[in-house]
């Protein structure tokens, strides 16, 4: 909004929380009431206070973790994870430094210029991963975490997130998360098939572009509002918290 067509993540570079929450709304007709943030400073120390994560990967994705630890030059913060070639995948844990590469593995074509550091990937299997790392971390709260744990872990990790939760939100969500960790966890990649292709911008950068925006409101809303929602192409597909846009 105010800004025309782009990169949907270029909304937080121009106008930070605000405008995200604009975009989303606009394009997908979903209301946004609470927000959380973290930057990669944040996101590796709120890692080392949940204690890492262990997480099963392939030999690509480990090698791609210690390749960017190699030409980022970040042997002073983190070490390489060792790979038993003799295993298509392995358990491993990760410190903060490491997850996060994992959270930004994409693949790569001669990273840092080395021919041998090439990975494949593309921004499919990006998200895929960011899904898998949340779910081990939901996991691993569900299964050893007693709410004395997790009640630290809010203290410690409160500091490092910006959102406008208040101090009440936050206290009624602690006192009650073992009942939320006992919930099916769900999961959805938008834009659905098959809404989408492959695009540039001006500038030449690759971009997702949305093909029809009115089944891909839809699916998100159905995910979303479940049984609120009726059909497509009509503001009823939406809750009527979002009726105030014109699609």
């Amino acid at each position: 909004p105010g800004y025309g067509d782009g990169k949907l993540n270029s909304a937080f570079s121009l106008g930070g929380v605000p405008l995200s929450i604009r975009m989303v709304e606009a394009n997908f007709g979903i209301r946004v009431d609470k927000y959380a943030c973290v930057d990669f400073n944040s996101f590796r120390k709120i890692i080392e206070v949940l204690g890492g994560v262990d997480i099963e990967l392939s030999i690509d994705e480990i090698e791609y973790i210690n390749a960017q630890i190699d030409v980022n030059n970040q042997l002073k913060y983190t070490e390489f994870l060792d790979v038993d070639y003799s295993k298509e995948t392995q358990v491993v844990h990760l410190d903060g430094f490491q997850a996060l590469w994992y959270a930004r593995n994409r693949g790569a074509d001669s990273l840092g210029g080395i021919s041998d550091y090439s990975f494949s990937g593309d921004d499919w299997d990006r998200t895929q991963r960011q899904r898998k790392l949340l779910e081990t971390i939901m996991t691993s709260l569900k299964e050893e975490a007693s709410l004395t744990d997790i009640v630290e872990i809010v203290n410690e990790i409160g500091p490092l997130v910006t959102t406008n939760l208040k101090k009440n939100d936050i206290t009624f969500l602690v006192s009650n998360c073992m009942t939320y960790l006992d919930y099916d966890m769900v999961e959805m990649s938008i834009p659905t098939e098959p809404n989408w292709k492959y695009g540039k911008t001006d500038d030449l950068q690759s971009v997702i572009v949305i093909t029809d925006w009115d089944q891909v409101r839809y699916d998100l809303a159905s995910f979303v509002y479940e049984d609120l929602v009726t059909g497509v192409g009509t503001t009823e597909a939406v809750s009527d918290y979002t009726s105030e846009y014109t699609y």
